[in-house]
C-alpha cells in the first residue's frame, strides 16, 4: 500500500544536491515552498553552488559523504522528511571523480541501498525518486555495452532494484526516473557535453518524450529532466513507477497539469 504525497511546505532531501541536476532540483523545489534539506559531502561547496537558489531560507545543508556514510547518519538526515531524491552519481569511466572510493559500486549501489535502508528505519518517507540512466537493462546492446565497460550501469540497475524491492516491503511510493545522455548546464562532471557546451538551455520548458521502462535513446537537458523530477515529487499520481526521458523540441513542454497526465500514463504501462 502507497501513500500519497503530503502538502507543499514538508521537507524533502535532495542527494547529490551540488551536482547539475541536484542544483536544479533544489531550486525548483524550494520555489514551490518546499523545505529542502540539501545532501552533499560539503556543505561551504553547497551554500556556494546554490547561493543564487531563491528562498534560502527553506535550503537546510547537512554535509555527508555517501560513500562512507552510516545507516544512522543518513536516518538522522531523512528521519524528518517526507521524499527523497537521489541525484547522485559519478563518472562512468575512472576519472578523478573517483577519488577516495567514489566508483559507481560504492555511490550508485551500495550508498543507495543504505540510504534506502535508513528510510526503512526512519519510517517518515513517504515517496522516493531515483534518478538513473536509460540503458540499465540494455548493458548488452550497443552503446550501453561500451557505456557499462566499467559497470556503471550494473550498479545503477542494482540501485533500481533495491528501491523497488524496499518500497513494497516499506509500503512508500518509488520512481525511477532514467534520462538520456545530459546536456545543458550547470556542468558538474567533465564529459563531453561539458567540453563541447552541447546545451538546450530552455528552462525546463522544452519539448520531452517519456515511455515507460527504457526504451528510449538520445539527449536530455539537465533543466528539463529537474522539470520532471520535480513533477515526480509533487503529484501523487507518480508513484510505483519507472520510465525513461529525452529531449523531444517538436513536441510542446509540459506544464504542470501536463506532467500529472503524463505520468498517469506512463503508470498505466509499468508492471
Amino acid at each position: 500500500m502507497t501513500t500519497e504525497f503530503p502538502a507543499r511546505d514538508s521537507r524533502v532531501a535532495v542527494f547529490g544536491a551540488t551536482g547539475g541536476v541536484g542544483q536544479l532540483v533544489t531550486g525548483c523545489l524550494a520555489a514551490q515552498n518546499y523545505q529542502v534539506t540539501v545532501v552533499s559531502r560539503s556543505a561551504e561547496s553547497a551554500r556556494t553552488a546554490l547561493a543564487t537558489v531563491p528562498g534560502q531560507e527553506q535550503l537546510r545543508f547537512s554535509p555527508c559523504d555517501l560513500v562512507t556514510a552510516t545507516v544512522q547518519q543518513l536516518r538522522e538526515i531523512v528521519a524528518d522528511c517526507s521524499c527523497i531524491v537521489l541525484c547522485t552519481g559519478t563518472t562512468a569511466f575512472p576519472s578523478a571523480k573517483w577519488k577516495g572510493g567514489n566508483t559507481p559500486r560504492a555511490v550508485d549501489e551500495r550508498a543507495t541501498q543504505r540510504v534506502l535502508e535508513a528510510v526503512a528505519e526512519a519510517g517518515a518517507v513517504c515517496k522516493v525518486v531515483l534518478v538513473t540512466s536509460v540503458g540499465t537493462t540494455r548493458t548488452k546492446d550497443f552503446p550501453f555495452s561500451f557505456l557499462n565497460l566499467f559497470g556503471v550501469l550494473d550498479a545503477k540497475r542494482a540501485g533500481e532494484e533495491a528501491l523497488v524491492r524496499a518500497g513494497a516491503e516499506k509500503g512508500f511510493q518509488w520512481v525511477i526516473v532514467r534520462p538520456g545522455r545530459l546536456i545543458g548546464g550547470p556542468y558538474s562532471n567533465p564529459d563531453l557535453a561539458k567540453l563541447f557546451k552541447v546545451a538546450s538551455e530552455s528552462g525546463g520548458e522544452g519539448g520531452v518524450k517519456l515511455e515507460a521502462g527504457d526504451g528510449l535513446l538520445g539527449d536530455c537537458s539537465r533543466d528539463r529532466l529537474a522539470a520532471c523530477v520535480t513533477a515526480c515529487v509533487v503529484n501523487p499520481v507518480a508513484g510505483d513507477v519507472d520510465f525513461s526521458i529525452i529531449d523531444d523540441d517538436e513536441r510542446e513542454g509540459l506544464g504542470r497539469g501536463g506532467w500529472g497526465e503524463e505520468l498517469a500514463r506512463l503508470k498505466e504501462f509499468t508492471v
